[in-house]
């Protein structure tokens, strides 16, 4: 009896301290994507490297990445942030012994792969994660002492190849120093997956963004822009008031359609989009669509534009910008569509077009009348 005791608490103990160690590993990755999001600016310098596949030569990649938030944009204006953007510098082909490669030699094309960056992500739909020995690694001039964690994805748009990625972390300043990843280049039977190692040469925290990344955001910002990252992800739940005070939850709408518009009265692109938000907004009411705008400002100013401007469209206070962080809405308008899985169907920053917003709308209505038949 004593025997099977002790087995049994044996298991116990067992289960239970395997369990503590995978919640301590998500955890990790977790804290890292917290000071990701939570760090004023940064600007990292370094390098992409892969084999090319199928052919004796190698790849290298300078590259920057660069985030910049709220307190380095300057007031009212229609860029809420300097989003993150990775940026190619140059590249180098070469031989396996490091001759470089003749111009005559090179006749296939190389993309730029997109699976590397977005620390502040990377906590999102994870499946697994498994700590690997600690590994140093060569970065910002020095030898670094780095946590290793084979993370395993459940991202709907990647393929099972890509859904493994290894992170490098520097435990005592949370960045990730290095990456190991896969993705496809090519399409259908042509497609074929590279294996990319990612390095950081160099970090600035917390300074004043590089102008090249301001120069890029106003371009950005003047035209549509679409998140297709977004798309198939989980939508973060919110709960913000209305403007009577009133609680709105988003988890509470699920098996509808929710189109949700960050916005302001101040900003013109803004009021240029109200007309046709409004239009879908009435339209679509009895279609199992719930429209909603977001805004910063106080609900004095809102209700009062809405009067003035007849608008009957509902909208939802944010004075802390919590949800525009849970979005990462890096400009206005925003305008995000999320399906009745709750689930990411599109996302813009800029003016939208009606044809564009109608089209996604109807194929999730076709698509969720299709499954209740």
């Amino acid at each position: 009896m004593n025997r099977r005791f002790h087995k049994s608490c044996a298991l116990l103990i067992f289960f239970l301290g395997t369990t503590t160690l995978a919640q301590s590993d998500l955890d990790s990755v977790r804290r890292v994507s917290e000071n990701y999001k939570n760090l004023r600016s940064f600007e990292c310098t370094g390098h992409l490297t892969a084999s090319i596949p199928n052919t004796e030569f190698h790849v290298r990649v300078k590259t920057t990445n660069a985030e910049a938030g709220h307190s380095f944009v300057p007031a009212q204006s229609l860029i809420l942030k300097y989003e993150e953007t990775l940026r190619f510098q140059a590249w180098t082909i070469s031989r396996a012994h490091g001759k470089p490669a003749a111009p005559d030699q090179i006749n296939f094309g190389i993309d730029m792969p997109n699976h590397w960056g977005h620390y502040d992500q990377i906590a999102s739909d994870i499946e697994s994660v498994n700590e690997l020995p600690s590994q140093f690694v060569e970065s910002t001039g020095k030898s670094i002492e780095c946590r290793v964690l084979e993370v395993v994805y459940n991202r709907e748009r990647w393929k099972p190849e890509e859904r493994t990625i290894k992170y490098w972390i520097d435990a005592k300043r949370l960045l990730i120093l290095k990456e190991e990843f896969a993705q496809f280049q090519g399409r259908g039977v042509n497609s074929v997956v590279w294996h990319w190692v990612y390095t950081v040469d160099s970090v600035k925290l917390n300074q004043p963004p590089p102008q090249w990344l301001i120069d890029h955001s106003k371009v950005s910002i003047a035209h549509p822009q679409p998140r297709p990252e977004w798309v198939g992800r989980g939508a973060p739940d919110f709960n913000l008031l209305d403007l009577d005070g009133h609680p709105v939850r988003l988890s509470s709408m699920r098996g509808k359609i929710v189109l949700l518009d960050f916005w302001a009265t101040w900003c013109g692109p803004c009021r240029n989009e109200m007309p046709t938000v409004e239009k879908i907004a009435n339209e679509y009411k009895g279609k199992a669509l719930e429209t909603y705008g977001i805004s910063d400002e106080k609900p004095s100013i809102v209700k009062d534009y809405l009067s003035s401007n007849q608008w009957n469209l509902r909208v939802l206070v944010d004075p802390e910008r919590n949800t525009y962080d849970q979005f990462q809405v890096a400009g206005i308008p925003a305008l995000i569509i999320i399906g009745p899985d709750s689930r990411v169907l599109s996302y813009y920053t800029g003016e939208q077009s009606e044809q564009s917003i109608r089209s996604v709308i109807d194929r999730a209505l076709d698509e969720s009348l299709s499954i209740k038949k």
